[in-house]
């Protein structure tokens, strides 16, 4: 019978895409483990120090069965109590130093660990500080969570694995040559067994795993299904499916027990395997040695100190081999790390042209659209001008870009097209500290952190004095109300501010903005949440700054921005309508009626 040749041409194919993946996986993981080396260079005195400290610990550990030799050989045979002492002696300071240089390398290895790990938590969580704001919209908070921690820790395991190759091949070295100077043919058995017993450990190793994993993936199939059915008891009651349910349950956890037997099978298996490598061995090293004492060529202690050689050295044998099947994953999650280091971050700027912003503010052609919706403009070919020491209302229906303007002056997004000037000159130029330093921004959600009051406010000064503290809170109408509780400004707010009305929120985010002392003012939606009485306090105290320095109010609510200079009216991106209060009245167009739908009476009144 003739094979096609295209079979042939077909498996080659596969074996060359095969080939190539295993070269590709190897290149990024010599590619982590370089990156990661660069993080333990720092500390190269420490983990030459932990090299030389791991050799002399082999060397004590290894002594037991040379001690035990002569033991035998010069103490028991020849009955010298005079020995027998000392021997006893010198094999309990080997044990007691022994004990002591496993502590020692224990406790300064998980130094060296933490220390690189601390060095590269810093830079992933500093380069996370630094990224623009649209990497965080594309990404949930667990996921970048994980990184900072499992994923982080997971490093360890590689750092680990490095540690546990140095030891373990140093071990295995030193049995060999242990066992060589002894008996050499019983090196050349046991380099014949090593091998065969590695394979077998390699194979059917990853074999279990990858059981383990089948075996989990069905338990979290049971349980979820379990849980759903346990969850959701009022229906099947209602539609009678009790026994549709049982009949699924038996079917599953049948499933669980079949994978969960060849799972244990797999396990004996490996057990019978390895103990039958271990027990031939054993005999084939007393048979030889056994063979030698009777010729004379060796010893009945040097015999007794090669078998023990000789069952030692599958232990760093077993190490060895394991290591790659637990290296997997630890090396995707450090993958996943320099993956994030690799992006961009956020553009810093230029040097600062300027100390302080007179609050001269300029839009010029400015379009945007966020990078996650590329196509769709949210601000289109916007321009206007806002002297310093204006005040400026920012009014639209939702989504029509008004929260857009304070994040491109914070340089949170870079315009697609247009320019932005800063007291004449182009935002670009000014470093991201210096414009997040001296714009004042009350953005919408109140943003506090689980603490004290104090501590919330002082986050946006920490070295500020108890009169400028008392100064911010009284600018924004909290003050009276902090001294009132018991624990004043010691008080814990919780997570979010969650022990606050919104109201008081909103004045203690206010509070921390004035405490900065900006050279101008950004409100975002200052009023959006709060009833008539706290709305009242807010427009106080946005009114007592708005006379001296430059102050926008981004708001929908009109009632918010009565006491502006000059109002902003954006629709759908574009700026349509420009001018003061009575003035955008008078025109009738898109402000007007937004005032007249947000109050029916004044608008009713006026066209009467």
């Amino acid at each position: 019978m003739r094979i096609p040749q295209l079979f042939f041409v077909t498996n080659n194919k596969q074996k060359l895409q095969n080939q190539k993946a295993q070269k590709q996986k190897l290149k990024n993981t010599i590619a982590i483990v370089l990156q990661l080396f660069k993080y333990a260079l720092p500390y190269w005195s420490q983990w030459l120090g932990l090299l030389l400290l791991s050799l002399i610990m082999i060397g004590v550990s290894l002594v037991d069965p040379l001690i035990l030799r002569f033991l035998i050989d010069n103490v028991l045979i020849g009955h010298s109590y005079t020995l027998l002492g000392t021997v006893i002696v010198v094999f309990l300071f080997a044990k007691i130093l022994a004990l002591i240089l496993i502590y020692i390398y224990g406790v300064s290895y998980e130094k060296f660990f933490q220390k690189i790990l601390i060095h590269l938590r810093n830079d992933v969580f500093q380069h996370l500080e630094y990224k623009q704001i649209h990497f965080f919209k594309k990404r949930q908070v667990g996921d970048l969570l994980r990184l900072l921690t499992s994923d982080i820790n997971a490093v360890r395991q590689i750092l680990s694995v490095a540690e546990k190759v140095v030891v373990n091949t140093l071990r295995l070295s030193f049995i060999l040559i242990i066992i060589m100077t002894l008996n050499w043919s019983i090196t050349l058995l046991l380099l014949v067994v090593i091998p065969l017993y590695a394979w077998v450990q390699f194979t059917y190793i990853r074999r279990l795993r990858l059981q383990a994993k089948d075996v989990v993936a069905t338990d979290i199939k049971l349980l979820s299904f379990l849980e759903e059915r346990l969850s959701n008891i009022l229906l099947i009651k209602l539609f009678s499916k009790e026994a549709h349910e049982l009949s699924t349950e038996t079917r599953l956890a049948r499933n669980w027990v079949k994978r969960s037997i060849k799972l244990m099978s797999l396990i004996l298996l490996i057990v019978v395997l390895i103990g039958s490598i271990s027990a031939i061995t054993a005999v084939a090293v007393l048979w030889l040695g056994g063979t030698a004492v009777i010729m004379g060529s060796i010893t009945i202690g040097t015999l007794i100190a090669t078998y023990t050689y000789a069952i030692q050295m599958f232990e760093p044998v077993a190490g060895l081999v394991s290591l790659p099947s637990s290296l997997q994953e630890s090396l995707i999650s450090a993958q996943r790390i320099f993956d994030i280091l690799e992006t961009e971050a956020e553009p810093m700027g230029g040097t600062s042209p300027v100390k302080h912003l007179r609050g001269d503010i300029k839009f010029s052609h400015v379009s945007f659209a966020y990078p996650e919706n590329p196509h769709k403009l949210v601000l289109d070919n916007v321009s206007f001008h806002i002297k310093a020491g204006e005040s400026v209302g920012l009014v639209g229906d939702s989504g029509s870009g008004k929260s857009t303007i304070f994040l491109l002056l914070l340089r949170l997004y870079v315009p697609t097209k247009g320019k932005i000037f800063l007291d004449g000159i182009p935002i670009e130029k000014f470093p991201l500290s210096f414009l997040r330093k001296h714009i004042g921004i009350a953005p919408q959600t109140h943003l506090l952190f689980p603490g004290t009051i104090r501590e919330n406010i002082t986050y946006a000064a920490p070295r500020a004095s108890q009169m400028e503290i008392y100064r911010a809170t009284t600018l924004a109408g909290i003050h009276q109300k902090i001294h009132s509780l018991p624990l004043k400004y010691q008080t814990l707010i919780g997570s979010a501010g969650g022990r606050l009305s919104e109201g008081e929120k909103q004045r203690l985010s206010l509070a921390r903005v004035f405490l900065r002392s900006p050279d101008f003012f950004i409100f975002d939606e200052p009023t959006a949440a709060l009833d008539s009485k706290n709305e009242v306090l807010i427009k106080h105290a946005m009114e007592s700054v708005s006379g001296e320095q430059t102050s926008i109010i981004i708001s929908h609510r009109l009632s918010a921005i009565e006491y502006v200079d000059r109002i902003l009216v954006l629709d759908s991106g574009r700026l349509i309508e420009q001018g003061p209060h009575d003035a955008l009245m008078k025109v009738q167009g898109k402000f007007f009626a937004m005032h007249a739908q947000q109050f029916p009476r004044e608008a009713k009144s006026d066209t009467i």
